[in-house]
């Protein structure tokens, strides 16, 4: 079962604006993608996290070359993957980007749609109840620096059984 919670009126971005826990036995997977506007290069990343913030995993991709809304939806597949990864059964994904997430919605009652789409719509018909959800850019700190990460470290695919130590502030300040 997937549910989407997109609003489509303006979200107003204010202060404070921080991670929220999944509530009891669930967990939730943040995802963002990031595109140099220089060199075009892009990348993705994310973070699952349990109903009291402990991490899980998380994980840094290099993609090559593509818009930021692909690399938004790369997130969103690779992130899924790692959440049927290791077997979570109730999880809700954020993204920060409305676009990406409305398009997956718009795709599931259409028969044209792209490739990495329809790879993220068989990942949702398994056997899990996956809620996709839009959170603003404050609430997405750590999947932007998972995302950011993939530039740097040289390694085109990376799962982090164990949360880098320059995240470990920002999982602090999420209360995670």
């Amino acid at each position: 079962m997937v549910t989407l919670l997109v609003s489509s009126s303006a979200v107003i971005h204010r202060a404070g604006v921080r991670w929220e826990a999944p509530p009891f036995q669930w967990c939730k997977l943040n995802v963002d993608g990031a595109c140099d506007p220089v060199t075009g290069r892009a990348s993705c990343g994310g973070a699952i996290r349990a109903d009291l913030g402990q991490w899980l995993i998380g994980f840094s991709r290099q993609l090559g070359m593509c818009s930021s809304l692909e690399a938004e939806l790369w997130g969103i597949f690779e992130g899924l993957l790692c959440a049927w990864s290791i077997r979570i059964t109730s999880l809700i994904l954020e993204s920060d980007c409305k676009e990406a997430l409305q398009m997956i919605d718009r795709a599931r009652h259409s028969t044209r749609r792209s490739s990495i789409v329809e790879h993220i719509l068989r990942l949702l018909h398994r056997d899990w109840v996956v809620l996709l959800e839009f959170v603003p850019r404050e609430g997405n700190v750590v999947a932007n620096y998972m995302a950011k990460r993939a530039c740097g470290d040289g390694l085109i695919y990376h799962r982090f059984v164990l949360p880098p130590d320059g995240i470990r502030s920002l999982l602090q300040s999420d209360g995670g």
